[in-house]
């Protein structure tokens, strides 16, 4: 990660290009980053790879967001919830710098819970880095799904349009609002993993300083040993399929946005010989 994504006020000359430091601070700043710590989130893997890179610049605390109280339902939970937050929230004033790396379903379920918890984030961080594992456009409204639905009195899925709707709208435009709120106020960085994200981000959101990064952060030689261990052999799981099985690969959340069930529908489409 570019010096300069965490580090909003530095002098443009203390960074020869993109993504090279030139020039140290004496003093390592004080980095606070939000994510999930569950070993089995890619979230939660990218922030380990991150913090070990970032290890000799930033004396570096990683807040751990706790996925049971941040998405449970019950009313006892969610207050619980809002603590969590609030709790770390107070604690980030002792930091230089922060940084949320941002999957919206790890804040809460809700639209209204996610958007609140984040700008209780927003308002807390002295100086503020966002890492978008995903970035919502501003929706359209399916209007010609959606009369189809009722005229075909398919009521159910005419609301779950409107609800979704509704959601991506308010994720969408609540959460671009609340940073370019505070982007006037002190400094705002977003990182993005592609550029059409980056675009989106700056044309749509209206966020001014905006970093693309592919979703990767290992070293060359990390890579290369990843690679080398990377046989079946270390998954004794598949030593039950035969050789010539269809393996598809995911992590993250079981989520719908994921595009998981497109995945599914794809391999009814497979040759007989390879389907089994």
């Amino acid at each position: 990660m570019a010096i300069r994504e965490l580090h909003p006020n530095a002098d443009p000359g203390a960074v020869s290009d993109r993504g090279r430091l030139a020039v140290v601070s004496p003093r390592r700043e004080r980095l606070a980053i939000i994510s999930t710590r569950n070993a089995l989130c890619g979230i939660a893997a990218y922030t380990k790879a991150l913090e070990r890179q970032l290890a000799d610049l930033f004396e570096i605390t990683v807040f751990d967001l706790d996925q049971y109280l941040l998405r449970g339902q019950h009313r006892r939970v969610r207050a619980l919830g809002d603590r969590h937050i609030k709790d770390i929230c107070r604690q980030l004033a002792d930091f230089d710098a922060v940084n949320l790396q941002l999957e919206f379903g790890t804040l809460g379920r809700s639209a209204r819970q996610i958007c609140r918890r984040f700008k209780w984030i927003v308002a807390a961080a002295p100086r503020l880095s966002i890492t978008f594992h995903s970035l919502k456009r501003p929706p359209i409204f399916p209007w010609y799904d959606f009369a189809k639905s009722v005229v075909t009195l398919r009521w159910r899925s005419a609301v779950e349009m409107c609800d979704g709707f509704f959601r991506e709208a308010t994720l969408s435009e609540a959460i671009a609002d609340c940073l370019r709120r505070a982007q006037r106020r002190k400094p705002v960085s977003a990182i993005v993993h592609n550029r059409r994200d980056l675009a989106d981000a700056c044309h749509l959101h209206g966020i001014e300083r905006v970093f693309d990064h592919p979703l990767a952060f290992l070293s060359a030689d990390d890579a290369q040993d990843i690679n080398s261990q990377g046989t079946r052999r270390r998954f004794p799981v598949l030593d039950r399929l035969a050789d010539q099985a269809i393996l598809v690969g995911v992590f993250g959340f079981l989520n719908d946005y994921k595009g998981f069930g497109t995945v599914i529908r794809a391999l009814h489409h497979l040759p007989r010989e390879l389907s089994g």
